[in-house]
């Protein structure tokens, strides 16, 4: 998932690239200045939906020029959570009526697990598309704090 975001800018740039920095920085990211207009940042990962919603992005290349802040960011940490999300839960699934299975318990066991992973057939899909949503909107905060 890659996402494109741009404000208008009036300001100082340096500075916006310092506040930019401090904020990245501080949240785990590995950001390297590339010249006088913008900076690209490695992010740290999202391992839980309770990180910051910036932690959601994996790389990000801002540039503050010509009257416009622009980012672009590849949303990597949401496509991780996403495919954890999705997958996890059925391979839960699959392990417990094994050892179910395996434990000599009644068939009926499976309907069991089956009703307390049904859950997450739809929470999967809600938590994946909040994620996605939290990681744009911190992205646009970001942006929007640089020409404040």
């Amino acid at each position: 998932m890659e996402i494109r975001a741009t404000r208008p800018f009036t300001g100082n740039s340096a500075r916006a690239l310092e506040l930019a920095r401090t904020i990245l920085a501080s949240n785990g990211f590995k950001v390297r200045l590339e010249g006088a207009g913008s900076l690209t940042a490695t992010g740290p990962g999202m391992t839980s939906t309770r990180r910051n919603p910036l932690c959601g992005i994996s790389s990000l290349r801002l540039s503050v020029f010509g009257g416009e802040a622009r980012a672009e960011a590849e949303l990597g940490g949401v496509r991780w959570m996403k495919r954890f999300l999705y997958g996890f839960p059925p391979l839960l699934g699959l392990l417990l009526i094994a050892v179910f299975f395996l434990a000599g318990l009644p068939p009926f066991t499976v309907l069991v697990v089956a009703g307390a992973l049904a859950p997450w057939v739809v929470l999967s899909p809600l938590l994946v598309k909040v994620l996605e949503r939290n990681t744009r909107k911190a992205l646009d905060a970001l942006l929007s704090n640089l020409s404040g």
